[in-house]
């Protein structure tokens, strides 16, 4: 085996249409083997076209990389129109949604993977060899996960 494991990537959504195209054009730039990386989605609480556009980019990447996963639940949660996200009123619920709704979707995506990376749908650009560089400071822990 290539690499130095199977690498999750797993990435919470929620509202960000504007973000996916350049989230899965620096994903196809990743230089670690595709067939090591799986690759999970949850969706939630979305008022645009995010999920629609999420299944339909893992139906492209099915079969690319070693095994695509979208899953959907909503929390209910939603700050209130006009407020920014990192209003301070806010963080702790939000947070509390976010920790939630990372839970659920590693409990769902996570089958026999060595190391899990947390990316946000709406970062916009890293080195192609970001799994390599993550994976070459040898740190691990209990979990080897790496973020």
């Amino acid at each position: 085996m290539r690499g130095e494991g199977y690498v999750l990537i797993l990435t919470p959504v929620k509202n960000s249409s504007p973000f996916l195209e350049t989230y899965f054009s620096a994903l196809s730039r990743l230089s670690y083997p595709r067939e090591l990386i799986s690759i999970g989605f949850l969706e939630s609480d979305s008022r645009d076209s995010t999920y629609e556009l999420i299944v339909k980019h893992a139906a492209r990447l099915s079969g690319l990389y070693r095994r695509v996963g979208v899953w959907k639940r909503d929390f209910g949660f939603e700050i209130p129109a006009g407020l920014p996200r990192w209003s301070p009123e806010w963080q702790v619920e939000r947070r509390a949604v976010l920790a939630r709704s990372r839970n659920h979707l590693l409990s769902r995506a996570l089958v026999d993977e060595d190391w899990v990376l947390w990316m946000d749908a709406d970062v916009i650009d890293y080195p192609a060899d970001i799994i390599e560089r993550l994976l070459a400071t040898g740190r691990t822990s209990s979990t080897r996960t790496a973020s």
